[in-house]
């Protein structure tokens, strides 16, 4: 018998442990919550400031400027814009309800369930990347390629 198994077996100790995996779980939600917040925010106030970057004479490179300067990668600005055309609310709060995950949303499962692939994105000419890297083999394909 384990010296510990009557603490495990209280009831209090049961109720600790819940509460603190509640404590857990809540900070976990929280961390998600603002991590999606803070792309829907980038792709918004990109989206915002479009016109100047076309009256600047940057037109569709505004991506490659911005994630040079932020030191991100031009895709993950990409599904920033993307996410926030998908959901162009005036508030982010009004975004959370429509993700439909729960206590579980994650910028991964955005990406991956509701942004168009990268493919699709090609097609459907809301990608405007004129050369591509597979993030699978590395090769390099152009627009008109995939």
């Amino acid at each position: 018998m384990n010296s510990l198994t009557p603490l495990y077996n209280s009831d209090w100790y049961q109720e600790l442990i819940e509460e603190l995996k509640a404590i857990l779980s809540e900070a976990h939600f929280s961390a998600s919550i603002e991590v999606i917040k803070g792309k829907w925010e980038l792709g918004r106030r990109i989206e915002e400031e479009t016109k100047n970057f076309q009256r600047a004479g940057y037109g569709k490179k505004i991506v490659e400027v911005l994630s040079t300067a932020l030191d991100m990668s031009d895709q993950t600005l990409w599904k920033c814009i993307q996410f926030y055309k998908k959901f162009p609310e005036k508030k982010f709060e009004s975004v959370v309800g429509r993700l439909g995950d729960g206590k579980t949303p994650s910028w991964h499962k955005i990406c991956l369930d509701i942004l168009p692939s990268h493919r699709e994105a090609i097609t459907s000419s809301q990608c405007h990347h004129n050369n591509l890297l597979c993030l699978n083999c590395r090769k390099r394909f152009k627009k008109g390629e995939i």
